[in-house]
């Protein structure tokens, strides 16, 4: 092969072209040392090494500070990075382009956690903050590109299933419809002054309802990444009420063009979609809105066997939702008949043979993985005409997912053991493979072509041993043809027109006879799942009970943790940080309410991992179940850590004279939910370099590496003297001369809370003396209050004045405010909390008795909503929620109703003794 030979030897790679080679040469030196050692077994595992390196070699040295930062921070973003470059040229250069998403690969957290609505509305609304001259189509555009960054790493690292993917695409996609909607029904209100009303028969006249509704992939929640996006526009039919200038009718076609031609019109960033509105009723030649009652009398009385399939997927994605869900229960009635005719499946049947046999005449030589015979599209008429056949009986087999409804299909009965495996792995399989096919180069393709290199590199990022070459491919579609042949048994039976499927006896009906059985046994869980589809308690359960039913052992072990599972509703209901967690691994429910055992794991790594995610899930049954105060629950989970940490050391066998030692909230007892943990590394004077340079680095790649079972704690080391630039580990005498000549004004602060953790205990004392000569250098100076106020007003400009962490007011000032005290008075921080702070400095009459008392209010109120921020989302951030349900759930555990007026009383009070310190 050209490029990188993949195989390494004597730990070096060999090359086919000598440039190569020395681009190769070139990355490895521009990498820090750890990150270089890692390279060629990441580059093993690559697609496509060369175009790994080529990448990364323009990313070190376009943006050689953050990247640098990034792949110092622990193996994950190299790993991401590596990944991606080699999977996706495409996405490789959106990444160069928005270096800031190294940050997300920089923490676990960022790829971890699997974004909702929600989310992305909100990331959204900061990403186009300060970009009001862009035009929309570019924005959304260059937002979705960006979220594709993210998703498709997520993907190619393994962290999310194929249904947390397509879902997470299709989230993402209805934020993007949701904004050109928004952006397209201002722009009319404005032209027309106002929004069209509608006089019904009965009742009064109201505003005209509008609906975006998805079918297709968009609409079974499975989009992939280039998919065309299948829209139907609704609108109310009624008298017109004469609200506006135009018709109602006339407004909402010109608001439908209008948003069309935002989503698919081609801009210098290229198609936000391509917009597809074949599917609406009589198809391109009918209106380009439906009207409601049209459209239910066209479904009812015109409409093809085809058409009423198609609405198999019909949901909401922007829009009146009240018309989407009267709209979708009427033709709910259509799709599943409790006599379905033998016309419906054949007519479904020719469309499949058609489609392939026009496959077969474009190229008999490629391999198409969707239309190709036992494809994605086989599989997908295959489901949903099993879904019609019985979705007439059981409502509950009405799914729009394919891999979901196929679940249920199995769960009922309806298609046996193997021939479920079967097609649930290769469905899986060709969607992955059409997922790297199209971002390989951002194209719209669904077939394996290009040289035998190229299939290879492709099919390699998969990452299965049982799939190597196209042939293996061929083989697995060609079975699945078949299967689905003998599943969709078409028969005629007794002179009734009618349809059976084969199946076999089942020896585990899954998530169907997991949900029976706990509704058996609890009353709680039968309400539960019972409940309206949209609440989120339901939402998230089902996701733990999905992967709760995947085997023998996890359904009897969730059997037995019955009353565990009730009990953790209030989790269910308010943290998606501890559903992320349960949803990989059901078997940890147990540790919301208490302790687990320590698991006896070969690899002490993965020890510590699956004890760092159960202290996780412990925090948070501590916070919502056991009404834990936080200040105590911080604690708790910072002496879980401490232990991890010694552990972690005691298995690195450090050299004599080695030590950790933490600062931040790590060193002040206030580690909380995916906090980072900064850590310092010291040796003495007589360690050897070398080995404690080699001691730290594994130490780091031990902590913050991701595997399956998850990482011990996102890893910061740049908080040592010199910052990046700064050697790894820093001796004593180095960490003096550094503290005594070049330390800053604010580094007084940061290091002020340096804690000792675990090592050679002795040089704690050394580390304690050095600090308070570098307390006394500063205490007396006349520039440190002035050094330490710009430094905060640099901070405050980074967040926006309504943040609670940096904003004027919000916790940064507590913590400068405290540290400039505490360094004058020449007081120790490690260990103490920020209430205990403050109580020493009242005592000490540092503050007054009302600014003690005003302090520890606003602290308390501040640590109460960051924590539950990070509970309810899983990563922390410097403002509230903008959704409303998360909101809620973060004032519902703060114990705060109206959350922005008493964070703003709080600041309002912590700023005017911040400033009676400062000055202004």
């Amino acid at each position: 092969m050209t490029g990188l030979d993949i195989k390494q030897r004597g730990g070096t790679f060999s090359f086919a072209e000598n440039s190569s080679a020395a681009r190769y040469a070139k990355v490895r030196e521009l990498l820090p040392v750890r990150a270089a050692f890692q390279l060629p077994r990441l580059l093993e595992e690559s697609g496509s090494p060369d175009q790994a390196v080529l990448q990364l070699e323009t990313l070190l040295l376009q943006h050689p500070s953050e990247a640098a930062a990034a792949f110092e921070s622990g193996a994950m973003a190299l790993r991401a990075c590596v990944s991606l470059f080699g999977a996706s040229q495409w996405l490789g250069q959106t990444l160069l382009q928005n270096s800031d998403l190294l940050q997300v690969f920089s923490h676990p957290a960022g790829l971890v956690t699997t974004r909702l609505a929600e989310n992305f509305r909100e990331e959204f609304a900061g990403f186009r903050v300060g970009l009001n001259e862009v035009p929309l189509p570019v924005l959304l555009v260059r937002f979705k590109r960006r979220e594709y960054v993210r998703i498709f790493t997520r993907e190619l690292l393994g962290i999310a299933s194929l249904p947390e993917i397509t879902a997470e695409i299709s989230a993402l996609s209805d934020v993007l419809i949701e904004q050109a909607l928004a952006h397209c029904e201002c722009e009319l209100r404005r032209r027309y002054q106002g929004w069209p009303k509608i006089r019904p028969v009965r009742g009064r006249v109201h505003p005209a309802r509008f609906s975006v509704l998805s079918l297709g992939k968009l609409g079974g929640n499975e989009l992939n990444y280039s998919s065309d996006i299948d829209l139907l526009f609704l609108c109310d039919d009624g008298e017109d009420a004469g609200a506006i200038p135009i018709s109602t009718r006339e407004f909402f076609t010109r608001l439908a063009q209008e948003l069309t031609s935002c989503l698919s019109g081609l801009s210098v960033e290229g198609q936000v979609f391509r917009v597809d509105l074949r599917l609406r009723p009589q198809g391109m030649s009918g209106e380009m809105v439906a009207g409601y009652s049209q459209a239910l009398r066209y479904y009812r009385s015109v409409a093809q066997d085809w058409e009423l399939q198609a609405l198999l997927k019909v949901r909401l994605s922007a829009g009146d939702r009240t018309l989407a869900r009267e709209f979708s229960r009427k033709v709910q009635e259509l799709i599943y008949l409790k006599q379905l005719g033998l016309s419906a499946i054949q007519t479904a049947a020719r469309s499949l043979e058609r489609i392939q046999r026009g496959v077969i005449r474009q190229s008999s030589r490629e391999l198409d993985v969707k239309n190709g015979a036992g494809g994605i599209r086989e599989i997908e008429f295959t489901v949903q005409c099993l879904q019609r056949v019985h979705g007439g009986v059981e409502t509950w087999l009405r799914s729009g997912g394919t891999l979901f409804a196929l679940q249920k299909l199995h769960d009922k009965e309806h298609i046996g053991d193997a021939e479920f495996r079967e097609l649930f792995e290769t469905y899986g399989l060709l969607r992955s493979i059409e997922h790297r096919v199209q971002c390989r180069q951002g194209v719209q393709s669904h077939r394996l072509s290009g040289t035998v290199t190229e299939q290879v590199a492709l099919l390699r990022t998969l990452g299965m041993d049982t799939i190597r070459t196209v042939e293996d491919v061929r083989r697995a579609m060609t079975s699945a043809s078949e299967l689905c042949a003998r599943v969709l048994s078409l028969a005629v039976g007794e002179g009734v027109e009618g349809v059976t499927a084969q199946s076999v006896s089942l020896g585990a009906p899954g998530a169907e006879r997991l949900t029976r059985e706990l509704a058996a046994r609890s009353p709680v869980l039968a309400t539960m799942l019972a409940a309206d589809v949209g609440d989120p308690r339901l939402r998230n359960l089902q996701r733990f009970l999905a992967a709760a039913s995947t085997g023998e052992g996890r359904i009897r072990t969730a059997i037995k943790n019955v009353k565990w599972i009730e009990g953790a509703l209030p989790v269910f209901a308010q943290s998606v940080f501890a559903t992320d967690i349960l949803a990989r691994h059901p078997e940890d429910i147990v540790a919301l309410f208490r302790p687990c055992e320590r698991e006896h794991k070969p690899s002490v790594a993965d020890q510590l991992r699956i004890a760092s995610r159960r202290c996780l899930l412990r925090s948070v049954g501590r916070s919502l179940l056991d009404k834990v105060p936080v200040w105590k629950i911080l604690r708790e989970n910072t002496n879980h850590f401490d232990a991890l940490l010694q552990e972690a050391l005691w298995a690195a066998d450090p050299p004599e004279g080695f030590a950790i030692f933490v600062v931040g909230r790590f060193a002040t007892c206030e580690l909380d939910v995916v906090s980072d943990a900064d850590i310092v590394f010291v040796r003495s004077s007589e360690c050897d370099h070398d080995k404690a340079e080699q001691c730290a680095r594994s130490l780091v790649e031990v902590l913050s590496s991701y595997t399956r079972e998850g990482s011990v704690i996102a890893v910061d080391t740049r908080l040592r003297p010199h910052g990046c630039e700064g050697e790894l580990v820093a001796s004593t005498r180095q960490l003096a001369q550094y503290f005594e000549t070049d330390a800053k004004a604010w580094e007084t602060l940061a290091f002020g809370k340096l804690r000792f953790i675990a090592g050679a205990e002795h040089l704690a004392g050394d580390v304690s003396a050095s600090l308070k000569r570098l307390r006394q250098r500063f205490a007396t100076s006349s520039e440190f209050v002035c050094d330490l106020r710009t430094m905060r007003k640099r901070l405050a400009d980074s967040g926006g004045p309504d943040s609670f962490k940096t904003g004027p007011g919000g916790l940064y000032d507590l913590d400068f405010l405290v540290g400039l005290l505490e360094a004058r008075a020449g007081l120790p921080s490690p260990g103490k909390q920020l209430p205990e702070r403050l109580q020493i400095l009242a005592e000490r009459e540092l503050l007054s008795i009302s600014q003690g008392d005003g302090l520890l209010q606003a602290v308390d109120l501040f640590r109460r909503v960051d924590h539950a921020i990070r509970i309810v989302e899983g990563r922390s951030r410097k403002k509230l929620p903008e959704s409303d349900y998360p909101r809620e759930c973060v004032g519902n555990i703060a114990g705060c109703s109206n959350l922005d007026e008493a964070l703003g009383v709080e600041m309002r009070k912590v700023r005017a003794v911040f400033t009676s310190f400062f000055g202004d």
